[in-house]
């Protein structure tokens, strides 16, 4: 018998020993469809067509778009193409928290994130183990709304062998002491078996965003992939304070700043990354003055992060 705990989440009331809480998907219907065969249709496709910039190496970790599909899902595929018909045994997807409110990383308090391909069960040993060690904590409904981690859920159920698990963290208010935390806490996980996907978008420039500083006009798309293209080459160096730096100096509104901060604090000298591709949600005009940047890249390296516990 089920019941509702809160908007989002369903709880099965079984005996004490085992409490199901689901995590219902929010976006599906809107950001993508929700109907199976559709999605997975979709998915199937778009990961058929991709060609991204070949990775070299073991791919330890993705940065993928997190936007609707129809805006971001070909970049996506460009990423998760990299992965296709891999086998983990766990999956950390980090993602921004668009809707704020709290320092510091979120965990859920639910067993299981569900999407119209099914449910997929949390690794509930490691989300216990970063919030009994203060790396992250669980905040109830932080996650009720929020899809930068629930739009790479289906492409990860596509791309990837099934029998996998979840650790879902989101990002909150955090400087580079915290991220550098973050990160430490978090590379004990990535073994082997672990693949990380860093969820975010890049530049969200136009009076919607609140993010004007170049005028509009013929060269508006060029200075956005400037912008890209700057936070992009610190990324590639590894560069974690060089990419706050940034920020500050050029006010970027890119929300993936905040995860990719805690990937480039795991990175090790012979991590590589590759960019796999690169988009936006459509040509800045005066019919759509506002424009969002996707990225896909590929990190790889001969070790997995967690072999270096600094």
């Amino acid at each position: 018998m089920f019941w509702l705990s809160y908007p989002g989440v369903v709880k099965a009331d079984s005996s004490p020993a085992m409490e199901k809480r689901v995590r219902l998907a929010a976006m599906q219907g809107g950001w993508y469809p929700d109907n199976p065969e559709k999605l997975r249709g979709y998915v199937d496709q778009q990961l058929k067509e991709a060609k991204p910039v070949p990775a070299t190496g073991t791919v330890r970790a993705l940065l993928v778009p997190h936007a609707g599909y129809s805006y971001s899902g070909p970049t996506a595929a460009l990423g998760f193409k990299q992965v296709q018909g891999k086998s983990f045994k766990r999956v950390v997807v980090v993602g921004p928290s668009h809707q704020g409110g709290f320092a510091g990383l979120a965990l859920p308090d639910t067993t299981h994130f569900a999407t119209p391909l099914g449910e997929i069960p949390l690794d509930l040993e490691a989300i216990e183990s970063l919030s009994a060690q203060q790396v992250a904590r669980r905040i109830p409904g932080a996650d009720r709304r929020e899809h930068s981690i629930e739009m790479q859920l289906p492409w990860l159920q596509v791309a990837l062998t099934p029998g996998w698990q979840l650790v879902p963290i989101l990002v909150g208010r955090m400087d580079d002491a915290g991220f550098a935390k973050g990160a430490a806490g978090v590379r004990p996980l990535l073994t082997d078996d672990t693949l990380l996907v860093v969820s975010g978008d890049f530049t969200h420039y136009g009076p919607n965003f609140g993010y004007l500083p170049f005028p509009q006009d013929e060269k508006t798309t060029e200075r956005i992939q400037q912008l890209d293209r700057g936070a992009w080459e610190r990324i590639q160096a590894g560069d974690a304070k060089g990419l706050l730096a940034y920020k500050e100096k050029t006010g970027i509104t890119a929300c993936a700043l905040g995860p990719v901060e805690i990937l480039l604090h795991l990175f090790t000298p012979e991590t590589m990354a590759t960019l796999s591709g690169s988009a936006t949600s459509g040509l800045v005009s005066k019919q759509n003055p506002n424009s969002v940047s996707y990225l896909a890249a590929a990190f790889t390296a001969p070790d997995p992060f967690a072999y270096k516990l600094t």
